[in-house]
């Protein structure tokens, strides 16, 4: 008879699985004991002591940010990606006490354009809403007729893959469609994780707290870009800037230009900022609760424009297909 070597585990795969069981998943009263026997554990290098991780994952992010840095010291523009996070911690033992909690996060990325945008207009609207006909949103025949080559394009490589019959059709079907960027799309995505933040979007006053790290982040990135160390170190003139004229109900001030102001040290800076609709209403409402502060940096005049992505429409078509 013999017996299979893989049921039998060490010591250390025993010390290994206590460890995970009992320390990774402690009570509250159990919190203290916890630290003080990570510490311990770090010493036979089970784990890392708390404070160390916290530093090596510090260390991780600034090397994130200085290559951030270093792009734009090469002139490029990024845009900021974010969606919140929400999901709840249900009480193994339900008491009045200790009831599920839900908690809320907020995920950023930081995303560096490869397609320049510098040339395109930025001062107002191109066409008057009241005189634009329904031709200049509707696809052209020349657009409809390049879609569906696409299409066709598309579906030549599904089967191909998923039918290894048909898999030499593969050598007939272009590698890369060919369009008017794609010099520009054979470049390597430069996007940067940005830490989470532990906020709820649904409360204005988090969402204005999460605008104001966005522009803490942007004037670090650009200040040691441009070789100043520190925020806002030009002086600024005596008085204070004039303050803006509160918002419309129906258009937040949020939406429109911000207006150049020389006492800025980022003047002409702008960051977009893309999310759902949940996203782009709050920040945008958040945004506008700042109008009447007297500096840029206060009135989150580089965080413009709020834009929508369309990603969970996108995968809500995708359910149905």
């Amino acid at each position: 008879m013999t017996t299979n070597p893989s049921f039998f585990i060490t010591t250390n795969q025993i010390i290994i699985i206590c460890f995970n069981t009992a320390l990774l998943h402690p009570t509250k009263k159990e919190i203290p004991f916890f630290f003080q026997a990570m510490k311990r554990f770090q010493r036979y290098g089970v784990c890392l002591d708390p404070a160390k991780k916290y530093n090596v994952l510090d260390k991780i992010g600034g090397h994130f940010l200085d290559h951030a840095i270093e792009l734009t010291k090469k002139g490029k523009k990024f845009t900021i990606v974010l969606d919140n996070i929400d999901w709840e911690v249900r009480a193994h033992d339900m008491r009045e006490e200790h009831q599920n909690v839900s908690e809320h996060a907020v995920a950023s990325t930081l995303v560096f354009d490869r397609v320049p945008s510098d040339h395109l207009p930025d001062n107002g609207p191109q066409e008057d809403i009241k005189t634009t006909g329904p031709g200049f949103f509707l696809l052209s025949d020349d657009e409809l007729s390049e879609i569906a080559y696409r299409y066709r394009v598309y579906a030549g490589r599904i089967i191909a893959k998923a039918i290894p019959k048909l898999s030499f059709l593969a050598d007939l079907l272009p590698k890369h469609i060919p369009h008017q960027y794609s010099e520009e799309m054979k470049v390597k995505s430069e996007v940067f994780t940005l830490p989470v933040l532990m906020k709820n979007e649904k409360k204005y006053a988090d969402c204005v707290n999460v605008m104001d790290t966005y522009e803490d982040w942007v004037h670090e990135i650009h200040t040691k870009a441009s070789g100043n160390v520190g925020i806002n170190i030009p002086p600024r003139p005596s008085g204070r800037p004039a303050i803006h004229a509160p918002s419309r109900p129906d258009q937040p001030s949020s939406h429109a230009l911000p207006v150049p102001d020389p006492a800025d040290p980022l003047c002409g800076v702008k960051v977009p900022c893309i999310g759902d609709q949940l996203t782009r209403v709050r920040f945008a409402g958040a945004k506008d609760l700042r109008a009447g502060a007297h500096t840029c940096k206060d009135r989150l005049d580089h965080l413009y424009p709020f834009r929508c992505a369309a990603w969970h429409t996108k995968r809500s078509f995708l359910k149905v297909v």
